[in-house]
């Protein structure tokens, strides 16, 4: 038998090997207490309640005045079509006035 040329590398991983020796499991501890000696989260005393603040402007509308008078009609012109007013909405949306 007539030996060949070298093959390629493999491109697959073997198996890794173990890193070093395993040391042995300590021992177990104790078991903690539960927290029963623990204090409330409130420990301080209240204090007096405060005097109550002064009058102050209310968030609760008041009633509404009389109607005043009907203002003038404006002038009678030419009308717009329904094209000309979604011009002038796109006109004034693209200067970002609306």
């Amino acid at each position: 038998m007539i030996p060949g040329r070298d093959g390629r590398d493999s491109t697959v991983e073997g198996p890794r090997g173990r890193n070093g020796v395993d040391g042995v499991d300590g021992v177990n501890g104790k078991d903690g207490r539960d927290g029963i000696d623990g204090k409330d989260g409130r420990n301080g005393v209240d204090g007096k309640d405060g005097a109550p603040g002064k009058d102050g402007v209310s968030d609760i509308p008041g009633s509404v005045g009389e109607r005043g008078i009907e203002g003038e009609r404006g002038i009678p012109g030419p009308g717009m079509s329904k094209e000309a007013i979604v011009q002038l909405v796109m006109d004034l949306k693209r200067r970002g006035s609306i």
